[in-house]
């Protein structure tokens, strides 16, 4: 499938799913959440600063949420997300509760509208699977982040998405692999009945932890902390999404820093200092 098909198709996918009053995505934050919102955009306490000290880009975000549990925090926030569809529910939470919210509609994978060294922090949520290269995303992450500035990142895990949807056998006691890690190209699509780790009508593409991780640092990144939401409960019933999360965590989060591009080697040049002196530093792919 041609690139710029498979994001107009989950644009597409994605205006619809804001229209979805009963879509899980078109929920957005509650007022409780807001009160408090803290718990809710940096669960593993990774914040070095105050969040009304930031300027936070929240990358692939629509949807009346992360933005707006941002602002609610104090910090000054920019939302960008691939469907304008999305992007409406935080222009009407944002009027709703008085939040001075800047909001863009782009891939996330093409920031050109947002100058270098702007942010603080960018957060995102789980994206990266509807893109087929997601280095050109953390090229981007890393141009628009200050020197020293954070990148939180949840991703889906590769193995969650090799793997079938229900369980193999009749025990229900595990899930089957049945897409090989190399992969190339679009997954296969899925039933509207499945939800959690996939979601039907995307395109969706398996990246490899080496693109994942690798990829991160190659792009002028250190990684700080690391995390996997939990998810499991034993009681839950077999082929749901908790059942699965038993055998395959859905989810990673990183904590990555960006640093100065001419420590990596990759003669980038830093907006601080103009240096591309290479180092003798390895990073994975060199």
């Amino acid at each position: 499938m041609d690139y710029s098909l498979a994001h107009l198709n989950n644009q597409r996918e994605w205006d619809r799913r804001a229209m979805d009053a009963q879509d899980r995505y078109s929920k957005v934050a509650t007022e409780a959440e807001l009160r408090h919102p803290l718990p809710w955009i940096d669960p593993n306490n990774w914040l070095d600063r105050d969040a009304s000290e930031l300027d936070v880009l929240c990358l692939c975000s629509g949807g009346g949420r992360h933005a707006i549990q941002w602002a609610a925090a104090g910090a000054r926030v920019t939302v960008v997300d691939i469907s304008d569809k999305m992007l409406e529910l935080d222009r009407r939470m944002a009027e709703r509760f008085g939040f001075n919210i800047q909001i863009l509609q782009a891939s996330m994978d093409r920031l050109g509208k947002l100058n270098d060294s702007s942010f603080d922090l960018v957060t995102q949520p789980v994206s990266l699977c509807y893109t087929p290269q997601i280095q050109e995303t953390y090229r981007e992450v890393a141009r628009v982040l200050r020197v020293g500035g954070l990148y939180f990142n949840q991703q889906k895990q590769p193995a969650a998405l090799q793997s079938e949807a229900r369980p193999s056998g009749s025990n229900s006691g595990g899930y089957l692999l049945n897409v090989p890690y190399d992969h190339k190209g679009p997954l296969s699509s899925v039933e509207a009945s499945v939800s959690g780790h996939r979601e039907s009508g995307m395109v969706e593409y398996l990246h490899s932890w080496s693109e994942l991780i690798g990829g991160l640092c190659g792009a002028g990144f250190v990684i700080e902390d690391f995390a996997e939401p939990q998810h499991a409960d034993a009681q839950s019933k077999p082929g749901s999404f908790s059942h699965r999360a038993q055998y395959l965590p859905p989810f990673f989060r990183v904590k990555a820093r960006r640093i100065n591009s001419s420590r990596l080697g990759l003669g980038l040049v830093d907006q601080s200092s103009g240096s591309t002196e290479r180092s003798a530093l390895w990073v994975p792919g060199s």
